[in-house]
């Protein structure tokens, strides 16, 4: 028998027993070397970016996203925290709902990449809009005995805040962190930081002035006078309006300078400075504290005037 009889004899002789250990050694194979590979998923930071300047989210836009990596189980763990996944929103229009995102997946190791991930994200402009808002704010504690606390007077009394038309429509006030005023026997002043509404930005100061009035409760005496509402520092080319012709205020202070104070000591008017009447709307609103000051010398204090805050409607000339 030749030399190729026999090789072809001795590989075809239990020719079935042979494909299966075959393929038994393939598969083992396979799986040994899949051990190797694997899959982990990553919330990443999203960023935006070329923001038009007139445009704002209507909604909290997504922060985060899971991006699934594949490779080598050692290649998979490589410091991440430089990525990000960044929308470029050049060119964006309310209409518009999804966005693409880019990774730099020179960043990935060699032979790592994104698996079963989304592609774009879903994301809602709306146009922008800038508003004054009115800042409020509270006490905490009680002052020293024989004392009571008297008006809060904040400075400046409002904040200018850019945001979405729909999101500004529901931003009426902001409140600010409340002043503690525990045994105190003179006025309480603090500087508190202002917190801009979620989902929008805040233009003006981040930190405004407070002062809490607090008086003497015992031998000193009180005079409750009604005073007209004035309008200061109106813009040109509207109209200011309000309700609120008149304001009850409450002057605290000695006996002697409470007796002679009148109406024409106190001034009651409502600051029109910087607020923002631009845009094409006929008619808009504010809700504008009312600022009192005594022109009568003395230690008298304002301790409250009622109402605190006005409504003012604005329009046009014609």
């Amino acid at each position: 028998m030749s030399i190729f009889r026999r090789l072809l004899r001795s590989l075809t002789w239990h020719w079935k027993e042979k494909i299966i250990c075959l393929l038994m050694a393939s598969g083992l194979w396979f799986y040994v070397d899949n051990l190797k590979i694997g899959t982990i998923s990553l919330n990443v930071p999203v960023s935006y970016r070329n923001k038009p300047v007139d445009l704002d989210f209507a909604q909290d836009p997504p922060r985060f996203i899971e991006v699934k990596l594949r490779g080598d189980k050692e290649r998979l763990n490589f410091p991440t925290t430089k990525l990000r996944a960044e929308v470029d929103l050049k060119g964006a229009t309310a209409e518009r709902k999804t966005y693409a995102y880019s990774i730099d997946t020179r960043l990935f190791p060699e032979n790592v990449e994104m698996v079963d991930t989304v592609t774009s994200l879903h994301i809602q402009l709306e146009k922008s809009m800038v508003r004054f808002v009115v800042l409020k704010a509270t006490t905490m504690g009680s002052p020293k005995s024989g004392f009571k606390r008297g008006r809060v007077l904040i400075m400046p009394d409002r904040a200018k805040v850019q945001g979405g038309t729909e999101r500004m429509q529901s931003v009426r006030e902001i409140m600010l962190p409340p002043i503690d005023i525990t045994g105190a026997s003179s006025n309480v002043m603090r500087s508190v930081p202002v917190v801009e509404p979620p989902g929008t930005t805040l233009l003006s100061p981040p930190e405004v002035e407070v002062t809490v009035v607090i008086v003497s409760d015992e031998k000193e005496s009180e005079k409750t006078l009604e005073i007209p509402v004035t309008f200061r520092n109106a813009s040109p080319g509207v109209t200011p309006t309000s309700q609120t012709r008149t304001v009850r205020v409450t002057v605290h202070g000695d006996s002697d300078m409470i007796k002679d104070i009148g109406e024409s000591d106190v001034d009651a008017f409502l600051d029109l400075a910087g607020l923002d009447l631009t845009g094409d709307v006929d008619m808009v609103t504010f809700e504008i504290p009312v600022r009192v000051v005594l022109r009568k010398p003395g230690k008298g204090s304002v301790v409250s005037a009622d109402p605190d805050f006005a409504v003012v409607r604005f329009d046009r000339k014609k």
